[in-house]
């Protein structure tokens, strides 16, 4: 059987570690695989200016951000002096937080099986490898919060057939009903096994569907200690001999502070997501059961901070923790009256009595016989679902895009055809997408098996990465990071071989052209944020191939996978770049934004466009259009609307978002990119004329670049170097919560309206200040450079 698992993933250790337990409990039916899915946009409304500026709203806003981006909580302080405190510390706190997500990303890595599609809010219920999946289960951890973006139909599995649906310790977290979604109780009829983690989820249950749902643990106190011992046992977390845990996800109270310090005497304290102790802040999941295995007393106002105290028979102590006034206690409560532990729970007047032993022995006869609960439970679930019939999967022979985001506009496909039956076509948010005249079609597959989003194999992950500076001052002054990808073209067309690449063409249309001169080169320098139109590039190229010519191609990876796919093979005297890419622009929405920006310049043509001047600075990115009249538009990005809805991931291509080639493998022999990040390495290296990223991925891209290697300034770095400034090296670009309703505006009333709705530039006043705090923040820069 093949089972899929809908669930909170997140970087939040409790999410994470129940995660890899519903998996470890769901194996022995057959392959289990975790799905991410789409959230849900959040509908808040909108306060009013006025109200936005109230010191009781500023203060909030400053306490929720503290608290949740930056784990700094303790009410010792007051908002001002944690303020403060972050301030003077934010670079080491940035630099935990970004070590901790690191610490995810490996454990994810290692202990948990993704499914590779993405769940939709919408539309996906037919879809084939939806079908493909035998059951599906819902759970465990809050899985149904309804202030959660997570609480959509998915979280209730209505994408899947009715008698294939499992609920298992699924949390709703909170006890109010009343705040319960009005769709709540028409999704939960529809699940026939139906568990829940609390009592009071059960009487919600109950009272909203008549329907009697089972209490079952937490999934992390359901499978063997063992488990959780072999992943301890693998961390090699840094810990001090004797020492206290503090597992705080809500406020550190004064009160709170004051009983532990006064309790743990001459113990270390191990104090968890706190930005107060970054050295634990960097801490991954597996980190933090260590942490708790270890521990001498554990204080938690986290669920799974308890469930881990239990299972590993510490001494702890619950504290109560609530969000935005409302309780998050309910599940707390039933975890610790199901073991008999609800004396466990801080009062301020039970000191005494917290101080005793706890007696676990009639803990792990409860956990066996709950164990046995819900393994009768699987069974009794699974066995009745293995009777049902495979669901029907249509299977055609031709490409179909019945998702936009399963299509990356690469023409693999339509190039492919041997009856040409398939044409590239402009959606009306301007992308091009492939349509097939069925009439023509002979059903041959070969547009099918060419697609790099259904086939692709695996790249190869670099043998070498660098950081480089080109020598030559021009030519790294007019490309985008640090003037290699010029070198390597330079030197291919010296050698006999032409280049295809990127360029803005009169119409400032981006196109793939071909290029056999040094002097042409400057057209492909430099980054174009926007997709670029391939045309017949692909069948040049082979045609080039056949005839013996050397042939470099520079594009992004989704491009790249393509060429490979469609050639078919490997070619000696093919040389593949590949770039690190944030992402592809509707190239309609660019000519569009031109002819908008046009009328603000007396309607002179555009005749370039410069997406990353470097005149004020590599990493302050600089929009400069020129026209025909001699007008300039020079911009910082953030306030020009065009680069401001790239750099936000507004104007994105849909299948940018789920691109599934974010990762250290890569299809060209060299990547290139921008090596964001390295200055906190090398801060007088890193003068802010750009530095490149170059991963030489295979023996050829190892080979060639021995050729140009004199004329760069370059220091060999860890991969995960790379990857700490480069997303795109481990996932794809995050959606704008804003991108379809802002392409649904663009499409009904057009650019102008569109843009200026979905933008905000400063006024020229607010933009003077800033622009004074960028001088004096050059100023120290310039200062920290020269190492005084």
């Amino acid at each position: 059987m093949k089972t899929g698992i809908i669930t909170l993933v997140g970087n939040n250790y409790g999410n994470r570690l129940q995660n890899y337990a519903v998996q470890e409990l769901l194996k022995e039916y057959g392959d289990v695989y975790t799905v991410k899915y789409e959230k849900k946009v959040s509908t808040a409304v909108k306060q009013s200016r006025l109200k936005k500026y109230t010191l009781n709203h500023i203060k909030a806003a400053v306490d929720s951000r503290l608290l949740n981006i930056y784990h700094l909580s303790n009410r010792k302080m007051n908002t001002v002096t944690r303020f403060t405190y972050f301030i003077k510390h934010r670079n080491e706190i940035k630099t935990a937080l970004s070590k901790r997500d690191e610490a995810f990303r490996v454990f994810d890595e290692t202990y948990i099986n993704y499914e590779k599609e993405l769940l939709h809010l919408t539309g996906d219920d037919n879809e084939d490898w939806v079908k493909s999946y035998d059951a599906w289960v819902c759970g465990s951890d809050q899985i149904w919060n309804p202030t959660y973006p997570t609480a959509t139909r998915n979280a209730f599995l209505q994408f899947a057939s009715e008698h294939r649906r499992i609920a298992l310790s699924a949390s709703i977290g909170l006890s109010d009903i009343k705040v319960m979604l009005p769709e709540y109780a028409d999704w939960m009829k529809g699940i026939p096994y139906l568990s829940v983690r609390e009592e009071r989820a059960a009487e919600i249950v109950g009272t909203l569907t008549d329907k009697k749902a089972e209490v079952f643990l937490d999934p992390t106190m359901l499978i063997p200690l063992e488990k959780w011992c072999e992943i301890t046992d693998a961390a090699h977390t840094k810990l001090p001999e004797h020492f206290a845990v503090g597992y705080f996800l809500g406020v550190r109270e004064k009160v709170y502070l004051d009983y532990i310090q006064n309790e743990i005497k001459d113990l270390d304290y191990v104090d968890l997501l706190n930005g107060e102790a970054t050295e634990y802040l960097t801490f991954g999941p597996d980190h933090v059961i260590d942490a708790i295995r270890k521990a001498e007393i554990v204080f938690v106002d986290s669920f799974h901070g308890a469930v881990f105290s239990i299972l590993f028979h510490k001494q702890f102590v619950v504290f109560e923790r609530s969000e935005e006034g409302k309780t998050m206690n309910s599940r707390l409560e039933t975890l610790l009256k199901r073991f008999g532990l609800e004396n466990r729970i801080y009062t301020g007047n039970n000191i005494e009595m917290l101080r005793q032993p706890i007696n676990y022995s009639g803990v792990d006869k409860i956990l066996i016989a709950e164990r046995v609960r819900v393994r009768t439970f699987l069974d009794q679930a699974m066995e009745e679902i293995a009777k049902l019939p495979k669901e029907n999967v249509k299977i055609t022979k031709h490409i179909e895009i019945n998702r936009r985001e399963k299509c990356s506009g690469c023409t693999a496909c339509s190039q492919s055809c041997p009856k040409k039956c398939i044409t590239m076509q402009a959606d009306e948010e301007g992308f091009m997408y492939p349509f097939v005249d069925i009439d023509k079609c002979i059903e041959c597959g070969k547009c099918k098996a060419v697609c790099p989003v259904l086939y692709h194999e695996y790249g190869n992950e670099p043998l070498q990465v660098l950081a480089e500076k080109n020598k030559n001052e021009h030519i790294r002054s007019t490309s985008s990071s640090g003037g290699v990808f010029y070198e390597l073209a330079s030197q291919f067309i010296k050698n006999g071989g032409v280049v295809y690449g990127c360029a803005l063409d009169e119409t400032m249309v981006a196109r793939h052209i071909c290029v056999d001169n040094t002097a042409d080169l400057d057209k492909l320098k430099s980054s174009k944020y926007v997709q670029s139109n391939m045309e017949n590039t692909l069948s040049e190229i082979k045609e080039r191939l056949l005839a013996g010519q050397k042939v470099l191609f520079s594009g992004t990876p989704c491009q790249n996978a393509g060429l490979r796919n469609y050639l078919g093979k490997d070619y000696e005297n093919l040389f593949l770049v590949d770039v690190l890419c944030h992402g592809v622009p509707s190239p309609k929405l660019f000519s569009d934004y031109l002819e908008y920006l046009s009328k603000e310049y007396d309607d002179g043509k555009p005749i370039s466009v410069n997406f990353r001047n470097k005149q004020r600075g590599w990493k302050r990115l600089y929009m400069e259009v020129k026209f025909d009249n001699g007008k300039r538009h020079y911009i910082y990005s953030g306030y020009d609307r065009y680069e401001g809805m790239f750099l936000n991931n507004m104007s994105l291509r849909p299948s940018c978002y789920e691109c599934k080639f974010t990762t250290t493998e890569r299809y060209g022999d060299i990547t290139l990119g921008d090596f964001w990040g390295i200055g906190k390495k090398y801060s007088q290296w890193d003068d802010d004329k750009g530095i490149s990223v170059v991963m030489l991925n295979t023996d050829k891209g190892n080979s060639y670049y021995e050729q140009i290697a004199d004329k760069f300034d370059a220091r060999k770095e860890e991969l995960n170097t790379a990857k700490a400034g480069q997303r795109t090296l481990y996932a794809p670009t995050k959606k704008n919560p804003n991108r379809d309703a802002f392409y649904n505006l663009y499409i009904e009333k057009g650019c102008k309206e569109a843009l200026e709705q979905y933008t905000n530039v400063p006024s020229k006043f607010v933009r003077g200040y800033y622009a004074v705090m960028r001088v004096g923040l050059d100023i120290v820069r310039r200062i920290l450079r020269k190492g005084y």
